[in-house]
């Protein structure tokens, strides 16, 4: 039997086609209500699973149309929205049944099962022909009770065989039932598996010619006197019931950990949202797409166990819904749902994201006062502050706390320059400040030489303090324009999406036989080049740079997975000013290209 399911979001799309196929259901899948109108057209479908949020339109609207199209098959409406009126419209469209995500596998194939005894002919729970049976609650068969061993394939022919005893199916018609519209066989393929099924059957005792071809049109089982009868579908007990799920645990295992990069990069993104609706820089588009991640993850983690996940998912879905207009005040609870659902998949939280998006100082002072004016100021300066009073509280925050900067506020210099040394390899991808009580020029030079980028009297107020540490942290972000020039798309998008938060603009290209057109009209202050391309080598570009008056001078910053020391000696030598193998943190590459831009 065919079936068309119409959603966007694979990772749901690919457990519930598993399932189907496990079944013997062939399924075409169609990613918008576009797509599914035209398969439709062309195709007959025995059943249509309808997500109600599609990109292109809405579900139930959908519904309808196919409904005025004169499609008569079963519709069941898949979807997150779960009210009474939620349900009343769905139904009203025109659908047949309506089911909530996330989805209980076994109601689900029960609901389908259901749906399908509802066909314009009865179906028969044992199909029989002669001596061949075919169980559909089991996908099992027989002849002469014996059981043969079949394909997929094998197995969806010669149900569509006994589903229409008194037809001629041509090739056509086989391949049209019995394989998706997307990977259809050649016609060879199909004899092939006829040829097949033929095989196995004499084995068992069946005439050579019980599968009987009908020259010049197709094929049907060979006629006898016996119609096929319809005996009673043995029930599931509950034992059974258990084993059937039993065995396709290790199968949705095998699925959840093929998907997993794909969750991730979903959860990814939903962490971004953060920061760019802090720093007022979040687009209709992002909006749109993390409300279309936070549908997708509550309607398909339930499918794969994670109950819990789906619902925090359609938590936020509600809340990026209910308070579109007003973000900027729920940015405290968005972060905290999305760390619930770190937690409820069993993830570990990107490092970058514990920081709530915003940029965060470590203040060292023993002074509660001075602690009481930076925190209730650093809202004005969208600063998240820690502050600490003792040497022994800094290696935890160094290691398990996202950081920015630090600032020190020790009259003992002593003290500072100890554990400047000893936590160096930290502090060294963050921006270092110091408030000076006293000193001569040989501790400002030993100070600076240990790492600290700035010191301040000890009279500067809170407000210049923060205001220069601000500046220092965003100094380059908020004028700044970054041209990135790799082959890989999705890495580019990636990087904007990390970028654009910190203020800068942020300018991509995926194909280098452009660069100089973009160098020219863009004027970047800085570029970030891959090596490895495959119309012109990153390291060609920086020399052809560096050849040129105007360009020169340009910072050029190499983001490459190759890592090895002749590659960064090669592009060094063409005039690169820095070299990140990837991945890179967030974190690390704008520090990285603040200090080339300073």
């Amino acid at each position: 039997m065919r079936i068309l399911l119409v959603d966007d979001d694979e990772l749901l799309t690919d457990i519930i086609v598993k399932h189907l196929n496990e079944q013997n259901y062939t399924v075409d899948i169609a990613n918008s209500g576009e797509t599914c109108l035209e398969f439709a057209a062309l195709l007959s479908y025995d059943l249509i699973l309808l997500d109600v949020m599609l990109p292109d339109t809405d579900g139930r609207d959908l519904c309808k149309t196919l409904r005025h199209q004169k499609h008569e098959m079963p519709i069941l409406m898949l979807t997150t929205r779960n009210t009474s009126q939620d349900k009343v419209e769905g139904l009203d469209s025109g659908a047949d049944d309506y089911l909530v995500k996330p989805l209980d596998i076994d109601e689900f194939m029960a609901r389908i099962r259901a749906l399908l005894r509802r066909d314009f002919k009865p179906q028969a729970p044992i199909l029989e022909w002669e001596k061949l049976q075919l169980m559909p609650s089991s996908c099992e068969v027989t002849y002469a009770a014996e059981k043969l061993e079949l394909t997929p394939k094998e197995y969806s022919i010669l149900e569509l065989f006994l589903r229409n005893t008194d037809r001629i199916h041509t090739l056509d018609s086989i391949i049209d039932n019995a394989w998706s519209f997307e990977d259809p066989p050649s016609v060879d393929a199909v004899r092939t598996h006829i040829k097949g099924l033929r095989q196995k059957l004499k084995q068992k005792g069946a005439p050579k010619d019980f599968i009987a071809t009908i020259y010049g049109f197709g094929y049907r089982l060979k006629l006898i006197d016996t119609e096929a009868q319809v005996l009673p579908k043995p029930e599931m007990n509950a034992e059974e019931s258990e084993s059937t799920h039993t065995e396709l645990s290790p199968v949705i295992a095998s699925l959840w950990a093929k998907n997993l990069d794909r969750v991730c990069d979903r959860i990814q993104h939903l962490t971004h949202l953060v920061p760019a609706i802090q720093n007022q820089h979040l687009t209709p588009a992002q909006y749109k797409e993390g409300l279309s991640i936070a549908h997708k993850l509550a309607g398909s983690l339930g499918c794969y166990g994670f109950r819990d996940g789906s619902a925090i998912a359609l938590e936020l879905e509600q809340l990026l819904k209910e308070q579109a207009s007003n973000l900027a005040a729920q940015t405290d609870e968005i972060t905290h749902l999305v760390q619930r659902l770190y937690a409820a998949l069993n993830l570990e939280p990107d490092i970058e994201f514990l920081a709530g998006g915003q940029p965060t100082l470590l203040v060292i002072s023993q002074s509660q006062k001075f602690v009481d004016e930076l925190q209730t100021l650093a809202p004005n300066y969208t600063l998240k502050i820690h502050c600490i009073q003792a040497r022994s509280q800094l290696e935890a925050h160094l290691q398990n706390t996202y950081l920015d900067a630090v600032l020190f506020d020790l009259e003992d210099l002593t003290e500072v320059v100890s554990m400047l040394n000893d936590y160096s390899a930290n502090l060294a991808k963050l921006s270092v400040f110091l408030l000076m009580y006293s000193g001569s020029l040989q501790d400002r030079l030993k100070l600076v030489h240990h790492g600290v980028n700035q010191v301040f009297p000890s009279s500067t107020t809170a407000e210049h303090l923060l205001t220069d540490i601000r500046q220092v942290i965003h100094s380059c972000g908020s004028n700044a324009t970054v041209l990135i020039v790799d082959d890989d798309p999705h890495l580019l998008s990636l990087l904007k999406e990390r970028l654009c938060p910190w203020g800068f603009k942020v300018v991509t290209l995926d194909d280098a036989t452009h660069f100089w057109l973009t160098l020219e009209q863009q004027h970047p202050d800085l570029v970030i080049l891959d090596i490895n391309m495959p119309q012109i080598d990153g390291l060609d570009l920086c020399q052809v740079m560096r050849a040129d008056a105007n360009w020169k001078h340009l910072p050029v910053l190499f983001l490459t997975a190759q890592g090895d020391e002749q590659i960064q000696n090669r592009a060094f030598l063409v005039g690169a000013d820095d070299f990140i193998q990837k991945p890179v943190e967030t974190r690390n590459l704008v520090n990285r290209i603040q200090n080339r831009l300073r």
